[in-house]
């Protein structure tokens, strides 16, 4: 500061430099998801992907299509009851009030109702109909 000649170049002089600091953070700012990306590649970690993988989404599709279908067949009462107990979430004796019927029947129409369905949907994955050919 005593060195400087000129007191009004010093606010100049300040400005720059403050121009220059400010440049030199905008650009690393810029740069900051590059150098994050190239410390977790250094690092060995993967990045990953926002979206979940193709194959994971057609098996959860595959998977949704045989739950419909086994749905589906499921006889009118036990449809009925299955899907207002485990996709609409109704209590069960709301289920029972809405269909009037007894709690104990509503119970017991949902246990045949989930049972079915694990047994079609369980007969219906590449695996599970193997085994149960090479059973009969």
């Amino acid at each position: 500061m005593h060195q400087l000649n000129d007191p009004a170049a010093f606010r100049a002089w300040l400005a720059q430099i403050g121009r220059r600091v400010s440049w030199q953070l905008k650009e690393r700012e810029a740069l900051s998801p590059l150098l994050q990306l190239s410390m977790l590649e250094e690092e060995g970690a993967a990045i990953k992907d926002p979206k979940p993988p193709v194959d994971s989404e057609l098996a959860l599709r595959r998977m949704k299509e045989l739950l419909e279908n086994a749905v589906n067949q499921l006889t009118p009462s036990a449809r009925e009851v299955f899907v207002l107990r485990n996709m609409e979430e109704l209590p069960g004796e709301g289920v029972a009030r809405r269909l009037g019927i007894s709690l104990a029947s509503m119970k017991s129409r949902l246990h045949r109702a989930r049972k079915l369905l694990r047994e079609r949907v369980d007969a219906a994955l590449p695996g599970n109909a193997e085994e149960a050919q090479s059973q009969s």
